[in-house]
């Protein structure tokens, strides 16, 4: 059964997106020297999480791949870039970061940032519109190719190479590959529990689909979202699909903006985030996931109309809460979410402290935070109160710098507190 949901006479206003708990926290234009005069370059983001500190980090395709250090999500900074490398897909698995140039015909290349500072071009392989790599190690490539990156990251190896594994975009869940198609092929998936001997699961086929572009499941994996990036007028962006019964996908609702097109789409929890090319950022709330609600929106640039230009790609996937968006005109746009404002179910605190080990001087990043009555303490290794501030608090996420250099070396106990939450984490500190 198709339901259809029509944005029409969709207007934004600045106000909307802070009171629906979406906050722009900072934008950083990309400009390198060797980008071509009056034409776009900006491509896709991904995102980075130090091993060791926990530190976010924006990995933006611009005339080759900008390293952005977003610890301080206010105030990013570009730290490297790479140039004369492929950076239309961007992806990372341990220390590396695997790009592509959008087509099967060059290079993509591997990338070393053991070192973020100073990152090392290690490695090539054929290139392909797409990839994406399993948290195993296994890399999908968008010309029916598989990799396998464990013997040696920087020589990716190709373990299979299938026709119908062939398509515009996929990504791997559990042991799940969902493969979007394209023009001339449908979405599939397929068991790949056993690679060597993977299998196709089902197929979804739809006539008014011009176009498999991308898509994504629901946490529960009962429920598959698809763009459409060639929809026109009243042609649906987004469908849902019901593959509770994954051998008998149902159709169940429509999402169409005669106004704009769906690019990228990706679910985190109970929120679908989607590059909206001219319409910018938008976010769905999937309480229920048949019934998606637009619950946030953010136009990133000054571009209109259903074509390409916009936002092109979104990262979720933070480990401080932030979201990341590339937009094709204004560049690196950063955002927080503060789902509280939407709904009453509120999420524990969750912080990190960077550096950590430090010098007595550090900042403290926290998302979640609802409550503005909010503080940073710090106990010394006696249990003797140290430090007290109200940090800054922006659409639930809380930053704070801290300096504690004068207090001498050892183990501080910090703690992010308000009359819900005491969350404590230990801050080292090894040199004054």
């Amino acid at each position: 059964m198709r339901i259809l949901l029509l944005f029409s006479f969709f207007i934004i206003i600045d106000s909307l997106f802070a009171q629906d708990g979406l906050t722009l926290l900072s934008r950083l234009e990309l400009n390198f020297e060797d980008s071509i005069a009056g034409q776009s370059r900006i491509t896709d983001v991904w995102g980075y999480e130090h091993p060791v500190s926990g530190k976010d980090y924006a990995l933006v395709g611009n005339e080759g791949v900008a390293i952005v250090d977003a610890g301080n999500p206010f105030n990013p900074i570009v730290i490297a870039h790479v140039p004369k490398v492929s950076f239309f897909d961007i992806k990372t698995w341990k220390n590396y970061i695997y790009t592509v140039n959008g087509s099967s015909n060059g290079n993509g290349h591997v990338i070393d940032i053991s070192d973020i500072n100073n990152p090392i071009v290690v490695g090539t392989f054929p290139s392909a519109h797409n990839i994406f790599i399993k948290s195993d190690g296994l890399m999908y490539a968008s010309n029916g190719k598989i990799y396998d990156l464990n013997s040696d990251p920087t020589f990716p190896q190709l373990i299979i190479d299938d026709e119908q594994l062939k398509g515009h975009d996929a990504f791997f869940k559990g042991d799940k590959l969902y493969v979007f198609g394209a023009n001339t092929r449908p979405t599939r998936i397929f068991d790949f529990s056993a690679p060597l001997s993977f299998q196709l699961i089902t197929e979804i086929q739809d006539p008014q689909i011009q176009y498999h572009h991308s898509g994504w499941v629901t946490e529960d994996d009962k429920y598959l979202y698809i763009c459409d990036e060639f929809a026109r007028e009243q042609v649906a962006d987004i469908t849902v699909w019901d593959i509770s019964n994954i051998n008998d996908p149902e159709i169940i609702k429509e999402f169409v903006d005669p106004s704009a097109i769906a690019h990228n789409l990706f679910v985190k929890n109970n929120y679908a985030y989607v590059s909206y090319y001219t319409a910018g950022l938008r976010i769905f709330d999937l309480e229920n996931p048949q019934e998606p609600i637009l619950t946030a929106q953010f136009d990133t640039g000054p571009d209109e109309g259903e074509n390409f230009g916009g936002a092109f790609g979104v990262y979720p996937y933070t480990n401080s809460g932030i979201i990341f968006v590339s937009d094709r005109t204004t560049g690196l746009a950063i955002f927080s979410f503060d789902s509280e404002e939407n709904k009453t179910n509120k999420q524990q605190i969750e912080w990190i402290a960077y550096p950590n080990p430090n010098g007595g001087i550090f900042e403290i990043i926290a998302n979640n935070v609802h409550n503005k009555e909010t503080y940073v303490i710090g106990m010394n290794p006696l249990g003797q109160q140290v430090y007290q501030s109200k940090p800054i608090i922006t659409g639930g996420l809380l930053y704070a710098p801290v300096s504690i250099k004068d207090l001498g070396v050892g183990t501080y106990i910090f703690y992010v507190v308000n009359e819900q939450d005491r969350i404590a984490k230990k801050v080292f500190i090894t040199e004054n």
